[in-house]
């Protein structure tokens, strides 16, 4: 399986940020398998869907003293980007978060580096550059920085195979319509154009077979 690539990186201290629901999941236990077994780790296992600062941050404090030099993001896109703040943060505590911008340069990498590992097919965070923090108010944050992109990413799709069929269905609808946003934005290209269109290739077709047919290895690889 693709997460076993985890074993190849010289990790000496890994911070796993993941989910409430993923805490006690085979996935996590496969993951720490694949940790290489001289490695010390930390597991912050408490991140709710669409976080606020406070609540991706509960932790920063132990996880300073801890001193990492990874941290493996494990979950769908609230864990991913809570994994980028953290990362973030920690290598650059006289920072506030309104500062993770394009305009700024954090000169972040100096402690420790950044993984992602999806477990839900939409909302692309493993593989870009941008964090979202929700506010008190109930208003979004979009952070933005090519500093917070992981350094690695594994898509395995045999992490996804378990996934309740609605959370399969709503993902996959998240994953198409970013497709779509890409389409139409303006700063649209003929690059990014080609991975628009070859996304919904991939994902119009096989979602159905997913849906009716859970586990479908070869069609959930497909659009992964």
């Amino acid at each position: 399986m693709l997460y076993q690539y985890l074993s190849s990186l010289d990790i000496k201290k890994a911070v796993i940020v993941t989910d409430r629901f993923l805490k006690q999941s085979k996935v996590i236990d496969r993951v720490m398998m694949n940790i290489p077994k001289e490695a010390q780790t930390m597991l912050v296992a408490d991140i709710k869907p669409e976080p606020t600062f406070s609540e991706m941050s509960a932790s920063l404090s132990k996880i300073i003293d801890f001193s990492p030099d990874w941290f493996i993001a494990v979950g769908g896109g609230s864990s991913i980007d809570t994994a980028k703040v953290l990362f973030a943060i920690y290598e650059r505590p006289d920072i506030s978060v309104y500062d993770i911008t394009p305009l700024v340069k954090l000169n972040l990498r100096r402690k420790s580096r950044l993984a992602a590992i999806p477990t839900t097919s939409g909302t692309g965070s493993e593989c870009s550059w941008a964090a979202v923090v929700s506010e008190e108010e109930g208003r979004k944050l979009e952070l933005a920085s090519k500093e917070i992109m992981p350094d690695v990413a594994i898509l395995d799709p045999s992490l996804v195979v378990d996934l309740p069929k609605e959370q399969s269905r709503n993902t996959a609808v998240d994953a198409i319509a970013h497709a779509i946003e890409a389409y139409t934005s303006a700063w649209r290209n003929h690059y990014s154009d080609a991975f628009s269109e070859k996304a919904l290739e991939l994902i119009l077709p096989n979602l159905p077979k997913v849906l009716a047919q859970p586990g479908n290895m070869d069609a959930e690889s497909r659009y992964t």
